[in-house]
């Protein structure tokens, strides 16, 4: 769930940043890879943050939640019920104090980021 979440997002996002490049642009060398200049979450996120697609607590947010994903993907035995993962949850700028379960947090700030993202029509994405 948290790979598929995150990996969602990090596709709404470069979504949103290739709708305001110029038409010809070689969006395979700008965005495949790891070696491309988009070609990481960190990386779409920062650009996303600096051509003012996001907010600041949608960068935090995005960050957390590549933070939560990268644990996921490299430590066995990852849960959102303790460590890190428990604290980041908590941290989330768009999710009430009223989501008290890690793991529903984590999902609320996954949907409601790529509902607020999807739905805005200056990304024209709908």
């Amino acid at each position: 769930m948290v790979l598929i979440l995150s990996g969602f997002l990090e596709e709404v996002l470069l979504k949103a940043i290739l709708a305001f490049m110029v038409e010809g642009t070689d969006r395979k060398a700008i965005a495949e890879g790891p070696g491309t200049p988009l070609g990481s979450f960190s990386a779409r996120v920062m650009i996303a943050r600096s051509l003012g697609l996001i907010t600041d607590d949608d960068a935090k947010d995005l960050g957390l939640i590549r933070a939560i994903r990268n644990d996921f993907a490299h430590q066995p035995g990852a849960s959102f019920a303790r460590g890190p993962i428990e604290s980041r949850c908590r941290e989330f700028a768009h999710v009430t104090d009223e989501v008290t379960d890690t793991k529903q947090r984590y999902r609320v700030a996954c949907v409601g980021r790529e509902r607020r993202q999807t739905l805005d029509p200056k990304y024209g994405l709908v």
